[in-house]
């Protein structure tokens, strides 16, 4: 399965290979090792790959790790977004596993875990290699039925900017600064009301933050009626997996513009 999604990824870029002069288009592979990640490819790939750690601090040019890596981030340098369209597809390799993971110049970010993990459960909101790509959400039912709602930052931005000094990095100042806006925006499109935010990293961790990892979470207390009315859509955002947990039952749907309401009884 791995090699053929690879050579479907490859593939895609035959028609746009890597030039001397410019990025255009590319392949090659990552390999994470106990003491540095080592990138392998055309140069175009190795002039303008961005490797960070998961708190967002770029790895040095040559890869050499002061510290064992948990997350790795990939991206294109945002500098080449006003350029020509591109594509890189990367085979990487890390202790956790194989993968391959296809940038653009269109600001997506890849993220892998670099040591193996727990397996995902149903409801779990700690962050996997998708989660950047997507909101997702835990609805708990009970006596005190309460709603938490992830929000990559990346996805949250298409809502509204979060201001920053550092593109790379979310201060704790930073932070509470955009709180107010974050609980304004969910309260108003979910119709809830006693929303508490906190911005969080990779594994959970508080404080100073990688913009490219940081995530909003947001509880919201439910009301009464079972019916949740889903609105965090946009042009670019159409659809949330949220997870509706029951006691010790616990079902996965998706939520779409057309699929919006959820009658967590069912």
């Amino acid at each position: 399965m791995l090699r053929r999604s690879a050579l479907l990824a490859l593939a895609l870029l035959q028609a746009h290979p890597a030039r001397a002069h410019g990025l255009h288009g590319g392949e090659g592979r990552v390999t994470v090792l106990p003491d540095r990640v080592v990138v392998t490819g055309e140069e175009a790939l190795l002039d303008h790959l961005v490797l960070r750690d998961g708190s967002g601090r770029p790895l040095p040019p040559d890869g050499t790790l002061d510290r064992p890596l948990r997350w790795l981030v990939l991206q294109i340098d945002p500098g080449e977004a006003g350029g020509p369209a591109a594509r890189l597809a990367l085979e990487v390799t890390a202790p956790a596993g194989r993968r391959v993971v296809v940038l653009t110049t269109g600001g997506n970010v890849g993220l892998v875990r670099v040591e193996p993990g727990p397996a995902p459960r149903c409801g779990d909101l700690a962050l996997s290699e998708e989660g950047l790509q997507e909101i997702r959400g835990r609805l708990e039912s009970g006596r005190s039925p309460r709603l938490e709602v992830d929000l990559p930052l990346g996805i949250l931005e298409t809502f509204q900017p979060v201001a920053r000094a550092d593109p790379d990095v979310l201060t704790v100042a930073e932070q509470q600064a955009a709180v107010p806006a974050v609980r304004d925006l969910v309260r108003e499109r979910l119709g809830l009301d006693r929303a508490e935010v906190r911005f969080i990293g990779p594994d959970g961790e508080e404080g100073t933050l990688g913009a490219w990892t940081a995530r909003a979470r947001v509880r919201l207390g439910l009301e009464t009626d079972r019916v949740l009315r889903w609105d965090l859509f946009n042009a670019r955002v159409l659809r949330a997996r949220l997870a509706i947990v029951e006691g010790t039952r616990c079902r996965e749907r998706e939520v779409t513009p057309d699929r919006s309401e959820v009658d967590w009884t069912r």
